[in-house]
């Protein structure tokens, strides 16, 4: 019974002595203080190991830090220092060592083999530094990073299993928006907002300048690209982009691309601009750049240009490809900021003005209204086809609108270009289910240009008086009017 008791005490005491060889390792890092959430090969803070005071010496052993997200980019050999006795060294194979497989690196595992047996005589491995991991952030909704640690050999101290690599994680982009005028002042945007409206049947050509804004100080890095993505194009317009753009707005970078996009309809195209570094300029202020497109609209010979819009997106790249490791790298949307509307496509519309019109006491108002853009003067002028809509504002009554569909020489509901709608109000107020009994003022928006009409009040026996439509320029109301007929 001695005897066991005696054998057992001698192992319990050789594997207290084992247990208390293995080395505690304080933990702590030196975060990166924000990344970009699209970015496939974001930079993580330096972790540091370092041997406690009261500790025993770093033992053979291994440690894995897990990151939670691939990792796309492991350190090399020298990003993972050491120091022996507080004196740094760049690390080697026989020292430590990354020993993950590619699956780890894809689970987000950094196994490190620690071999302080291939130290020379009398030395130690005081502290461990590991620096360089780059990371998978996009496609997550994580706002920050921490990395957990285990060990085998050695052990760390209590608690200290767990620091931030990344402080935070948003948009490399804050904004797109288009601008009235460009500034030239770094660090500070144009704050106006304004788009290019083109009027469908005249056209016009112009430049929209649009503004990018970096999402934080250094989210642009150098071989970082902006890729503008430009909304399908209305048939007879086109866009061209400025190749290349060297500007103060930007303390650190030039920027090269792509010049000029053919007219393809339907077509969505994009404009890569790679952000290169001139200099060492320091990096004080969020960046920023303006990039002014040339419009270009001309109304077809057939018809009016399409009604739309066409918008600008802007993303980080380049964009990862399979197999991919280069840096930076980009992917899915999260950065992605827009659409930012460059230009937009309205219909001609023609408002006429009746500064009265009656159907009481015996008389009624004869309408006539040409659509005048069908004419001998120029043939090369698109022909315009559209619908008429009567805002009527009775005398100390509720303002109302009326759409004919027929009647008065319409078709389906449209005045086709070269056609005249000539109708009674007493008549056009009935076909719509309206009380006939009016007096007061209308508005008429032709929704087509060149719009011209007449009316006039009779009680079709002894009385009869008319005048021309005003024309009613489009837009706000100004502050005089210049009405026209």
């Amino acid at each position: 019974m001695k005897k066991t008791i005696l054998i057992a005490a001698v192992m319990f005491f050789a594997f207290s002595v084992a247990a208390s060889a293995q080395a505690l390792l304080q933990v702590g890092s030196t975060p990166v203080t924000t990344v970009a959430s699209c970015g496939a090969t974001e930079l993580t803070g330096d972790i540091i190991f370092t041997k406690a005071a009261s500790s025993l010496n770093v033992i053979t052993g291994t440690i894995t830090i897990t990151y939670g997200v691939p990792i796309t980019v492991a350190p090399t050999v020298a990003q993972i220092q050491y120091s022996i006795n507080g004196v740094d060294y760049v690390s080697n194979a026989n020292v430590v060592q990354s020993i993950s497989t590619q699956a780890d690196k894809d689970a987000g595992r950094l196994i490190l083999q620690i071999q302080p047996g291939n130290l020379g005589v009398g030395e130690q491995i005081s502290s461990i530094r590991v620096s360089g991991v780059r990371v998978n952030i996009a496609g997550t909704s994580l706002a920050s990073l921490s990395a957990n640690m285990t060990a085998t050999g050695n052990a760390f101290v209590g608690g200290q299993t767990s620091v931030v690599v990344i402080s935070a994680i948003t948009s490399a982009i804050l904004s797109v928006n288009t601008l009235t005028t460009p500034t030239t002042t770094p660090g500070v945007p144009n704050p106006d907002t304004a788009m290019l409206t083109i009027n469908a049947v005249n056209g016009q050509s112009g430049i929209v300048n649009f503004n990018i804004q970096e999402g934080f100080l250094n989210a642009w890095v150098t071989g970082a690209q902006l890729l503008v993505t430009f909304s399908a194009l209305p048939s007879g317009v086109t866009l061209t982009v400025p190749a290349a753009i060297t500007t103060t707005q930007l303390s650190r970078f030039n920027i090269s691309g792509v010049s000029t996009f053919p007219n393809v309809p339907f077509n969505i195209m994009t404009a890569t601009y790679v952000l290169a570094t001139p200099g060492a300029a320091a990096d004080i202020n969020q960046e920023w750049v303006t990039i002014g497109v040339t419009v270009n609209a001309a109304a077809p010979s057939t018809g009016p240009i399409p009604q739309g819009s066409v918008t600008a997106t802007v993303d980080m790249g380049p964009k990862t490809g399979p197999g991919v490791v280069a840096v930076p790298r980009y992917t899915g949307t999260s950065c992605q900021k827009g659409p930012a509307t460059l230009l937009s496509v309205i219909t001609a519309t023609t408002n006429l003005l009746m500064p009265y019109a009656t159907t009481m006491a015996g008389y009624d108002t004869g309408i006539a209204i040409a659509n005048t853009t069908s004419d001998p003067f120029t043939p090369t002028t698109a022909k315009q086809n559209g619908a008429l809509t009567f805002w009527l504002f009775p005398a100390g009554g509720t303002p109302f609108s009326v759409t004919p569909a027929t009647g008065g020489g319409l078709t389906s509901g449209v005045l086709k270009a070269g056609d005249e709608y000539v109708y009674l109000l007493s008549t056009l107020l009935s076909d719509a289910g309206k009380p006939t009994a009016f007096s007061g003022y209308i508005f008429i928006i032709c929704n087509f240009g060149s719009g011209h009409g007449q009316y006039f009040i009779s009680d079709f026996e002894a009385f009869t008086n008319g005048a021309l439509m005003l024309v009613v320029p489009p837009g706000l109301r100004p502050a005089s009017e210049s009405l026209g007929n």
